[in-house]
């Protein structure tokens, strides 16, 4: 597999609207779109751009508390991310990696849509998801497909999205 880089952070917060301003007001990040799930459990949700290619995926968690549910403040006490993907450059690449991932037990091999990517979900020797994508170039976002969408910040996310892997150097073999 030659991933193309990282394309996601996923994490978890109580507040969206806080993380909001902290991310987007003090440290400049660009709000792509703000979702709510149209299924269960409903959850806000949001990208925040780091780059055309990687983004920070963020969960509104109702009662989301790590410190009560014991992650701590030291480092290596902090719990880990929720999960975190990896962008392949097309659907051949990511199929060629589905079926050896699934070879060694870490998949089922499915390759399903989520939102404007193509993904197969991992689960890495420690028992943490991890997702490989690409981009899904038949994908529309609209209301009533899953998905609400609550506001858009950057008209061009989806185009970022898309052609993330067109701009991105290309990894060592």
């Amino acid at each position: 597999m030659r991933t193309v880089g990282l394309s996601h952070l996923a994490l978890n917060t109580a507040d969206l609207d806080r993380f909001r301003r902290f991310y987007e007001g003090l440290l400049g990040l660009r709000v792509g779109v703000v979702l709510r799930m149209g299924h269960p459990p409903y959850l806000r949700h949001a990208t925040f751009h780091i780059d055309d290619m990687v983004v920070l995926h963020v969960f509104e968690v109702p009662g989301y508390d790590p410190q009560a549910m014991g992650i701590g403040t030291g480092m290596g006490e902090r719990g880990r991310i929720d999960h975190f993907g990896f962008m392949v450059r097309d659907e051949v690449e990511l199929r060629t990696v589905a079926d050896r991932l699934r070879a060694a037990g870490a998949t089922d091999g499915e390759i399903r849509r989520v939102g404007p990517v193509l993904s197969v979900h991992v689960t890495d020797p420690d028992g943490l998801e991890v997702e490989i994508n690409c981009p899904d170039l038949t994908f529309e976002l609209v209301d009533g497909a899953g998905e609400e969408i609550e506001e858009i910040g950057l008209p061009d996310w989806l185009e970022r999205v898309r052609h993330a892997v067109l701009v991105a150097p290309t990894s060592p073999s």
